[in-house]
């Protein structure tokens, strides 16, 4: 009787021990479950985090650079580009601060980023930030790219009849601020006082009259050169142009000391100058046409020109441009 009731009472402790150890086995399944996911939720939101500090990185040295180029000279552009170039690269809500005299400027981008799957465990999301600061860096330039300036020249050397109401020039290349010079004429030798009369001028006047220069210039459009004062550039011939409109700023070599013949002629830059045309230039050649110098310190350049800013009395325009770089 007793070996019956252990046999019957067998089955009943093996299920209840069964029982016992499966809702151990769901415990451990369930925490680890959970800790499963934290660890995962974690590897994703730790990514975003990691993935949005990486491009707000890059947004904050593209502002950075981006407001430098208008330092030391206006704090308001700088802030206008600066937080132009944040829209341009996914927009942040962006912090920007200037330093050592608005020569560097610092911008701060922050962007909120919410959680997927750290909210489980009670977070909701983190702010991500990154800084950058740009400073900008005087360099002097004196050159201009061929594409971006006028096809024409001044004639800035030795002049034996310098033109009517110029004598009160003292520049040692005859241009001065407010006086108008000849760039583009069928008779721009004489329109120019006369440079081919010394030994040091190409051969302007051949036999054929026609082939006489006339101010135009072929200088190689689209040529990327960078052309300083002190270079020699070479004329293959009279060239061809549209006339400018009048009132329209040009900037346009002064050249004081030529050689070669009409086919071929070598030019020598001694200044650059920027000139507003003066009214009456819409026959081209067919009538002088002439521009006034302006001043250089108040003037700004039309766009193509190399540099910009500041710039030193004329006649030679050396620009004070900006190389913008990071420094943190």
């Amino acid at each position: 009787m007793d070996l019956l009731r252990m046999l019957c009472a067998l089955p009943v402790r093996s299920l209840r021990t069964f029982r016992e150890e499966g809702g151990q086995v769901l415990i451990l399944f369930a925490g680890g479950l959970v800790a499963f996911l934290g660890i995962v939720g974690l590897s994703i939101d730790v990514g975003q985090l990691m993935y949005t500090k990486t491009d707000l990185q890059k947004l904050a040295d593209a502002s950075a650079l981006a407001g430098a180029q208008d330092l030391p000279l206006s704090t308001a552009n700088a802030t206008t580009a600066a937080n132009a170039y944040s829209t341009k690269n996914g927009g942040a809500t962006t912090a920007i601060t200037f330093g050592i005299a608005n020569s560097t400027i610092t911008v701060k981008a922050t962007r909120h980023v919410d959680y997927m799957f750290l909210r489980v465990v009670g977070l909701t999301g983190h702010d991500v930030s990154a800084a950058a600061t740009a400073k900008a860096i005087p360099v002097v330039v004196t050159g201009y790219k061929w594409n971006a300036i006028a096809p024409f020249v001044i004639w800035g050397g030795p002049q034996a009849k310098p033109p009517p109401g110029n004598a009160s020039c003292k520049d040692a290349f005859h241009t001065c601020v407010g006086k108008s010079y000849t760039f583009w004429s069928n008779a721009w030798r004489r329109d120019s006082g006369d440079p081919s009369s010394t030994p040091t001028q190409p051969g302007w006047t051949v036999i054929d009259p026609s082939n006489n220069f006339k101010g135009v210039v072929n200088h190689g459009a689209g040529d990327p050169a960078l052309n300083q004062i002190g270079d020699f550039f070479t004329d293959g011939g009279n060239g061809s142009a549209v006339a400018p409109a009048d009132g329209s700023i040009i900037v346009v070599p002064v050249v004081d000391r030529a050689s070669g013949g009409s086919s071929s002629r070598q030019f020598h830059i001694a200044a650059w100058v920027i000139i507003r045309v003066d009214p009456g230039c819409t026959k081209g050649g067919s009538q002088p046409c002439t521009g006034t110098v302006l001043n250089p310190a108040t003037t700004t350049p039309p766009a193509g020109y190399v540099g910009g800013g500041a710039v030193a009395p004329p006649p030679v325009l050396t620009y004070t441009t900006t190389d913008t770089r990071l420094i943190s």
